[in-house]
């Protein structure tokens, strides 16, 4: 079963999505999460942005984009985005472009290289957030290191609450939850 979330225009949005293992004794839902930027224009048009492996035998990472619609379906054959939480309205267009460049040196680096520097998903979004912060590009206060580890906790714990509660009501009623943890962070 899938739902869609609609995005509104001229906003970033931190989501993540599940990881799921495939086992000897079938599927096990982590509290673990993959973690991606979607940014969307003054259309709608809606790109992800996140970190990713290349999908060789090596593991090797690289910053990916993919373009989407104003609606982006919460779930895919593999797994299921659990939380989209709107950071800011964009104040520019040009905040996309300096995504590549986060983490230049580590592209074509194998994921368990990078893990052992602290190198994830996650710390992308996280820098991602920092860098369109110093830049001006977001319609929100200036964050401090603390409000990017705050957004990072407050968005960690509704992940890990929602897939809690997917695992326990998977295929019942989903909607509701989806929607119930989309929102926006308030940060004092």
């Amino acid at each position: 079963m899938s739902h869609c979330v609609n995005l509104e225009p001229n906003s970033v949005y931190v989501a993540t999505q599940t990881i799921i293992m495939d086992t000897n004794n079938g599927t096990v839902f982590t509290e673990k999460f993959h973690w991606s930027l979607f940014i969307t224009d003054t259309h709608g048009a809606v790109v992800q942005h996140h970190w990713n492996t290349r999908g060789t035998e090596s593991g090797d990472e690289e910053y990916a984009s993919h373009s989407s619609v104003a609606s982006v379906q919460e779930s895919t054959a593999l797994s299921t985005y659990l939380v989209f939480t709107k950071i800011a309205p964009t104040l520019s267009s040009t905040l996309q472009h300096s995504l590549y460049n986060i983490f230049e040196d580590r592209l074509g680096i194998p994921y368990i290289r990078n893990r052992m520097v602290g190198i994830s998903c996650r710390t992308f979004v996280i820098e991602a957030l920092g860098v369109f912060d110093r830049e001006k590009w977001l319609d929100f206060p200036s964050l401090a290191h603390q409000d990017l580890c705050y957004i990072e906790t407050i968005i960690d714990a509704r992940s890990k609450d929602v897939a809690r509660k997917y695992v326990l009501l998977r295929g019942q009623g989903m909607q509701s939850l989806f929607r119930s943890h989309s929102g926006q962070i308030q940060v004092m």
